[in-house]
């Protein structure tokens, strides 16, 4: 009995852990909102937010504290300015290492969230075909 208590309380402590890596950033003008008036974007470590809705982000992927960029936003409709960076890529092998910026569209409702997700030639190789480097896109998971 101790060890099954053991180990869901070493399980809840690693998944508090998890909370830790993520930098959260309100991604709006004015005071802090209440959770039921804003909507949440998920970015991940690859993916740096350079503008929403043509107004220039003043954080950079490189400066994150976290595995995961959390943005509070405004709902409505939202155009971003992705761009990719995968600071391991070898460019003597042409990897994806930096890309110009993408753009994505996504609607968010109050209190919905959403989460951008990416692919590359690793994961598809078809893109080689098409001369894509990267697509991302905005869900809600």
């Amino acid at each position: 009995m101790k060890i099954a208590r053991l180990g869901t309380l070493s399980v809840l402590i690693l998944l508090g852990a998890g909370c830790l890596t993520e930098d959260l950033r309100q991604a709006y003008p004015g005071a802090p909102l209440p959770a039921n008036e804003i909507c949440t974007l998920r970015v991940p470590a690859m993916l740096d937010v350079q503008a929403i809705d043509s107004v220039s982000t003043d954080w950079s992927l490189r400066i994150r504290k976290g595995d995961v960029q959390v943005l509070q936003m405004m709902p409505g409709h939202h155009r971003l300015l992705v761009r990719y960076y995968d600071p391991t890529a070898d460019e003597s092998n042409q990897e994806v290492y930096q890309v110009d910026h993408i753009a994505v569209d996504f609607t968010a409702k109050p209190q919905s969230v959403h989460e951008l997700r990416y692919e590359t030639w690793a994961h598809n190789p078809e893109m080689r075909r098409a001369r894509e480097k990267v697509r991302v896109w905005a869900v809600q998971p």
